[in-house]
Parts: C-alpha cells; structure tokens; sequence
C-alpha cells in the first residue's frame, strides 16, 4: 500500500473541498491526490448525471458509487460542485432531478454499511459559497486553490514552454521568462498555456508567410 500512514489519515475524511478561480488546476490537484494514494479516480461533470427522466439520473450517481466502491480505493471529484452540491432556489430548471441527485449524494457521502467504505467525495468551485449547508459540513477540509504567484507563473512557462525538458531547446532566456510572468499577473495556469499556444500559432504562422515570400529558404 502507497503512503499507509497518509491513506489512513486521508480516509477519515468524508469529503473535501477544492475553491478558487476557474483554469487553476483544480482537478489536478485532486488526481495528483489520488495518484498519490494509489486511488481510482473519477471525474463527474453535471451533464453526464443530469438526465430528463425523473429517477436516471438518481441510478446513475448510486452506479458511480458502486463502481467506486468495487476498487475499494476511490476519489470522486465533482467538477463544478455547485451545480450538485449548491443551495436548493427552487427556480433552477430540473430542479426536481438536482433534488434527486443530492438526496443520493447524502446518502452515499454517509456511507451507510461497508459498501462505500474507501470512497471518498470531492468538489471543485469558483463559488464556494453557493455550496448548500447540508454538504458544506461533510466537506472538511477545504482547500484554496489560487492564481499563481509570479514565482508560480515563471515556473509554469518553464514547464510550458519544454525549458525544463532536455530534449527541447528555444531561445527564450530567464530573462524572457521573468517579463513574461510580470506581464501575466492575474492569470490562471490554463490562461498561461492560452498564452503559449497562441504564441506557437502567431510564430507558425510567421514562419509559413516567411517560406511563401521567399520559397529559396525551404529546407
């Protein structure tokens, strides 16, 4: 078993709470989590529970459990928590479906009998406070996921842009690095990766208009 101390102390937990911005690796964080605990790890967005007719959706959350359940070990992260786990307003559209989804969710957070006994239940929000009491108690603890620091955002372009992979090379200097994360202030990890993709097609680009003009330097 992979960190048994650790996993031990993990397990107490009922559930825990992933928050902050959008595109700062959240559920990363969580499978990083469950690679390091060894622990099967599943991902659920709302529309792939979310279901028209009254009570699939139900079966499908207490299928997830199940399954999770069998590998005896396991993480299930919800993306977007509020939309399982948000406070009741009784003007959501399926609203009825949600109430079922969260009834089950109850449930089977409460673990009742062996059947759940390795599971352990996870959210990812931007709107912590949109989160309903009655699950808000169950997630303990809760754990800022923030904006990168400028520290942060270098590091990252190092990692982005291949400087800390032997097997690539470019131009860019420390220097480079260092403005780029002082001009970046503010973004996310995903916003950062925008950053450099955009920047590989602008150069892409360049470099195809440059071979069109002059077709004497192909090759």
């Amino acid at each position: 078993m992979d960190h048994p101390d650790l996993y031990t102390a993990f397990m107490r937990l009922s559930g825990f709470v992933l928050y902050g911005p959008s595109g700062t690796g959240k559920t990363r964080v969580a499978e990083a989590i469950a690679n390091t605990l060894n622990m099967k790890f599943f991902v659920v967005s709302m529309s792939q529970v979310l279901d028209m007719w009254q009570g699939n959706s139900e079966k499908m959350v207490k299928t997830l459990y199940a399954v999770a359940g069998r590998e005896k070990r396991a993480l299930i992260f919800f993306d977007e928590g509020e939309k399982f786990f948000g406070k009741r307003t009784g003007n959501k559209a399926n609203q009825n479906s949600i109430d079922g989804i969260q009834s089950t969710l109850l449930t089977c957070m409460n673990g009742f009998g062996k059947e759940y006994a390795g599971v352990v239940t996870a959210c990812a929000t931007n709107l912590p406070q949109e989160i309903d009491d009655a699950f808000l108690s169950r997630f303990e603890p809760k754990y800022e996921v923030s904006l990168p620091t400028l520290k942060g955002r270098k590091d990252i372009f190092n990692i982005l842009l291949g400087r800390k992979f032997e097997d690539v090379r470019n131009n860019i200097s420390d220097e480079d690095l260092s403005r780029l994360a002082a001009a970046t202030d503010g973004y996310s990890g995903r916003d950062l990766e925008k950053v450099c993709k955009f920047a590989a097609r602008a150069a892409t680009d360049s470099y195809v208009v440059d071979l069109e003009s002059h077709p004497e330097r192909e090759g």
